[in-house]
């Protein structure tokens, strides 16, 4: 999980776009690497990628003898439950419909979503398995 502060809530759609723009360069990256002739015959490199947007707590958590960083809110949690589905609708990238058009991108509608965890379904939008 990547965490990204908003400092300016007036530029949440450009942070957004930012985001998007490298989880898909990460992706793209990959693809490359790949297609290396020193990587012949060896396993193939993959990710998969879910993206959300809202807050989220952030800090050490544990005891005076060991802490550890953390950071907790249902948006962590969603996108895990994303990037755990882009594997059986074979994505890989999800992200909310909601964060999408905040970032001004159209990507592949995979629909209403009901995630594990989550009372209500949400709208899932991504992009197909790069090869």
């Amino acid at each position: 999980v990547l965490y990204l502060p908003v400092a300016d809530e007036d530029r949440e759609g450009d942070y957004c776009a930012a985001a998007l723009d490298a989880a898909i360069k990460a992706l793209e990256t990959l693809r490359e690497i790949n297609e290396l002739p020193s990587r012949a015959g060896a396993p193939r490199l993959s990710a998969r990628i879910g993206i959300d947007l809202g807050d989220v707590v952030q800090g050490n958590i544990g005891s005076s003898g060991r802490f550890s960083f953390a950071i907790i809110g249902s948006p962590v949690n969603r996108s895990a439950r994303l990037q755990a589905l882009a594997k059986s609708l074979r994505a890989s990238l999800l992200v909310t419909s909601d964060f999408a058009d905040l970032a001004k991108r159209s990507l592949t509608d995979y629909g209403s979503r009901r995630l594990k965890g989550f009372g209500s379904s949400v709208a899932v939008v991504g992009l197909s398995q790069l090869s």
